[in-house]
Formats: C-alpha cells, sequence, structure tokens
C-alpha cells in the first residue's frame, strides 16, 4: 500500500479543484467569487480593531527604532 505524505495530497487536491474551475461557466465562477468573497468579509468582522492606543504604541515603537538606526549610522 502506497502512502501519500499530507502535503503532497493536498497539493493534487488544490490542483483537481483548480482543473474544476476551468469547467465551470462565467456567472458559476462569478458565484463561486461572491460567495468566498462574502466568507472572507464574514472572517475579517470577527478580527477585532486595535484601539487608538495600539496605534500610538506603535507609532512610537517605530520612532524609537528609526532613533536608534540613525544613531548606530552616525
Amino acid at each position: 500500500m502506497r502512502t501519500v505524505c499530507p502535503k503532497h495530497e493536498s497539493h493534487r487536491s488544490r490542483e483537481l479543484a483548480m482543473a474544476d474551475l476551468t469547467l465551470l461557466t462565467d456567472d458559476e465562477l462569478r458565484e463561486r467569487r461572491i460567495a468566498l468573497s462574502r466568507s472572507l468579509t464574514t472572517a475579517a468582522d470577527l478580527i477585532p480593531t486595535p484601539p487608538p492606543s495600539f496605534f500610538e504604541k506603535l507609532k512610537q515603537d517605530i520612532d524609537a527604532a528609526a532613533a536608534e538606526w540613525i544613531a548606530r549610522r552616525s
């Protein structure tokens, strides 16, 4: 019995799925695209927006790193 590496099996599945797309009509492709965009939008809605303090701290960290880099080059 031949065993297949799961990694390669997933590549094979993806190849077959892509081949199937060539058989779809424009309307079917459009429907799939719309369904996918809806699921991605739903997934994105689950990710919370960081509070403003996160961006303030991020800017401070970037400024500090830039200042350190400039100091090292001087």
